[in-house]
């Protein structure tokens, strides 16, 4: 009660203009630091992480949206040693320490587990043996051990980590269950396959390279591949490193191969040109269709099924087969206004149609032509293709969008309109998708095509 309405004496002072606060915070750290180091006081996070408890999520949560909107800012943002004394003085220790062979010796016998020690660890690992590589360990990632398989007698190199998964990668290829299945179906398909490769874009994988055909297919897990572990920029950015060395990557989701395997397969037979059948474009007639047969024909061959469209038409046989598609709609982006979007277009499974593509842009350039529009627009998922069909087509690359991204539980997909901020209820996007148990996850961009009526 004495002390009320009274200032107290470190009121607006800190350790920085006062020396007896500047003495009691060196003294309150020298004796925290005794207490952790004898074990009086331990960590409150210790062996805990975001994904088991909820303040660490929270805290996570909180500095990802912070920096995201500009209320956190780096400390060392658009600093350099050359402006700043602090990094400058990191800049020298971290310099001074690398070079000095005996602190690098040092950190490296504080990393390295003992000869016993791995050989502990191993020794319960059934199916491997270790044979070598123990002199070059340093830690656990390191591609050093030499493991004999004791069903092939094949000798890989190995991390210890690796190693204790006890996986051949002759009897047993790396990878999930899916990737393998992708595999078998490319080796069944006639061609030669280097199962998770590291020697396109090293040091980083490759689930499944085709060497003749400079192909690449990637399977991306809903779980492991959402933001929890993988960047926004992962996949896109493993595309253009292929493509900078002549390379195409396709990237298959986990709920795709699940649930339209035939529609990944067919993607993939076109992919490797092998088709199973050809039917010419000029051996058919264009002819519109109703709504139902739309419905039914994308959802059975495109692998994102059909949307709603104010036109479309199709290849048809002499025999009433459609054997290709394209559906037209307004643009969804007010930019492309003067344009008709052409929303969808594939053709059946299994079938190569060539002439397809330049057959139906005909009709959808005389079907924007008799609507007032100034000609047509279409996206390409980079995540399937190239756009190769379309430039032949007589197309021009206009543009990209961003990466694409899209909500996952884990298990599926969701669009990520399905999931948006709700300012009636003052929630936040990322306040709707905890509700919902939701995360993103990110694919590649899509390439814009334009063609102008002339």
């Amino acid at each position: 009660m004495s002390l009320q309405g009274k200032v107290g004496w470190s009121r607006g002072l800190t350790k920085e203009s006062d020396e007896r606060l500047a003495q009691a915070a060196k003294t309150r750290s020298k004796t925290v630091t005794q207490q952790f180091r004898s074990g009086q006081r331990t960590p409150w996070s210790k062996g805990l992480t975001h994904l088991n408890d909820k303040r660490l999520a929270d805290y996570r949560q909180n500095l990802i949206e912070g920096f995201k909107e500009g209320v956190y800012i780096p400390w060392a943002k658009g600093r350099t040693k050359e402006t700043d004394e602090r990094i400058a003085a990191m800049a020298i220790n971290v310099s001074r320490t690398m070079t000095q062979k005996e602190v690098r010796d040092r950190l490296d016998s504080l990393k390295r587990l003992s000869d016993d020690e791995i050989l502990r660890r191993l020794s319960g690992v059934p199916g491997i043996r270790l044979v070598g590589g123990l002199d070059e360990y340093r830690s656990g990632k390191d591609r050093c051990l030499q493991v004999e398989c004791s069903s092939c007698c094949t000798i890989q190199k190995k991390s210890l980590i690796e190693a204790m998964t006890g996986r051949c990668g002759t009897c047993s290829p790396g990878g999930s269950q899916a990737q393998v299945e992708i595999d078998r179906y490319v080796r069944s398909c006639g061609f030669d396959t280097n199962i998770s490769s590291r020697d396109v874009i090293p040091p980083y994988e490759i689930d499944t390279h085709i060497p003749e055909l400079n192909f690449g297919i990637e399977y991306n897990g809903l779980y492991f591949h959402s933001t929890i572990f993988k960047n926004k920029k992962y996949h896109s950015q493993k595309t253009e490193m292929c493509a900078k060395v002549d390379t195409t990557l396709m990237h298959i989701f986990e709920d795709e191969w699940r649930d339209k395997q035939e529609i990944v397969k067919s993607m993939i037979s076109h992919r490797l040109g092998i088709a199973q059948r050809k039917i010419g474009a000029r051996k058919c007639h264009v002819a519109s269709i109703s709504k139902g047969d739309r419905k039914k024909f994308f959802e059975t061959n495109h692998i994102d099924g059909d949307v709603k469209s104010s036109y479309c038409a199709a290849l048809v046989t002499d025999t009433g087969e459609i054997v290709a598609c394209m559906s037209l709609r307004r643009p969804l982006h007010k930019k492309y206004g003067a344009s008709l979007e052409v929303a969808r277009f594939c053709t059946s499974l299994y079938t190569s149609v060539p002439g397809a593509l330049g057959r139906l842009t005909r009709w959808a350039l005389s079907k924007a032509e008799e609507d007032g529009y100034q000609g047509l627009i279409t996206y390409v998922d980079t995540r399937h293709g190239t756009g190769k069909g379309y430039r032949s087509s007589g197309w021009a690359q206009t543009g990209a969008t961003p990466d694409r991204f899209w909500w996952t539980d884990g298990r599926h997909r969701i669009d990520r309109f399905k999931i948006r901020a709700d300012k009636a209820a003052g929630l936040s996007e990322s306040d709707v998708a905890a509700e919902h148990g939701v995360v993103k996850i990110w694919g590649c961009p899509n390439l814009v095509f334009e063609l102008k009526i002339a």
